[in-house]
């Protein structure tokens, strides 16, 4: 590393961990218009710095590396005195949490968990910091980073304050991962059920037979009612029909406006000659086609059996059926809707 910057990163630590010995706070979690964000003075300085060598990429790699090494190796002191918050008050003393905040702010966040699972001193000023940065902006983390955060924290036994902090940080951790899960189930079960009365709609209005619909509603009926999760051979059979008959229906349609009989080609059977029927005249590209055959084969194989016999995979399946029907026949309505 460039001896300037070395020095100019050491008198910034040198700062933070002097301001911490006398019980100055080096940074501070405010609320301004509803928003929260960290002030951290020392920080800002050191993320100038990062900012001076933006065009120098060794240097850049070497103040991440610093950085890091810094959480995974500095000491921690722990410093248990009188002060104006109380008796017994705890005050960790550590470069951790400056380097940690800094590396996020400059986007190596995931530079700095890493750093972090490997740290072996207590990482009670880390503790502590980690949950502003959670009520600052949660989006600093993705999926991933949570998961690690959380192991990490969980393992991290510590005393004083830190301890404390460390439980919400764990239940702000796994209140969050549950709030996301629900709002992407909740988005993918909105578009697939959207994407459901716009099939339904396309049967009707282009005079299928309503059994499709039926087949469909007897389904859902199914999938959404309290019973075991084990799905019957009755329901598997459904949704077999369903795709099947379909796709079926819509290819005898085509080939009635074309005056012309399905082409029975040679090893295929019925479906294999409906599939390869629908690609030609909707013109559907190699990977469509593929996509298409592969769903279809697994809902008609043994093995199809085995893997929807379980409802969650069912309902996977009932979901894919519904976003190629409604492919297909979209496809068919763009090309042939009002041709006889």
């Amino acid at each position: 590393m460039d001896d300037e910057l070395e020095y100019q990163i050491r008198v910034v630590l040198d700062k933070e961990l002097d301001d911490l010995k006398h019980w100055e706070s080096t940074w501070k979690l405010q609320e301004e218009k509803g928003k929260k964000f960290i002030k951290y003075p020392n920080s800002d300085t050191l993320i100038d710095i990062f900012s001076n060598i933006q065009n120098q990429p060794e240097q850049k790699v070497n103040f991440v590396k610093n950085l890091c090494e810094k959480i995974e190796k500095s000491g921690e002191g722990i410093e248990k005195k009188y002060n104006n918050r109380g008796p017994d008050y705890y005050q960790y003393i550590s470069k951790s949490s400056i380097c940690f905040y800094s590396l996020i702010r400059i986007g190596f966040t995931k530079e700095a968990i890493a750093s972090y699972t490997k740290r072996v001193p207590h990482s009670g000023s880390l503790t502590l910091l980690i949950e502003d940065v959670l009520e600052e902006d949660f989006s600093y983390f993705d999926k991933k980073d949570l998961d690690e955060l959380l192991t990490r924290l969980i393992k991290n036994k510590l005393k004083g304050p830190a301890e404390k902090k460390r439980e919400l940080t764990i239940s702000k951790i796994i209140k969050n991962r549950y709030d996301q899960l629900k709002k992407e189930i909740r988005g993918i079960n909105l578009e697939i059920n959207q994407d459901k009365k716009s099939l339904s709609e396309k049967i009707s209005y282009l005079d299928f037979d309503d059994k499709y619909n039926e087949l469909l509603n007897e389904i859902d009926k199914f999938i959404n009612i309290e019973t075991s999760n084990i799905v019957n051979a009755g329901m598997i059979s459904n949704l077999r029909s369903f795709m099947a008959d379909l796709l079926t229906d819509i290819a005898k349609r085509i080939s009635k406006i074309n005056n012309e009989s399905i082409p029975k080609i040679e090893g295929f059977g019925e479906m294999g000659n409906v599939r390869n029927y629908l690609k030609i005249h909707l013109e559907l590209s190699d990977n469509d086609h593929k996509f298409i055959n592969s769903f279809i084969d697994i809902l008609h194989s043994q093995g199809g059996h085995s893997f929807m016999s379980k409802k969650e995979y069912f309902r996977l399946s009932r979901n894919i059926a519904i976003e190629i029907a409604l492919f297909i026949i979209s496809k068919y309505e763009a090309q042939f809707s009002g041709k006889k």
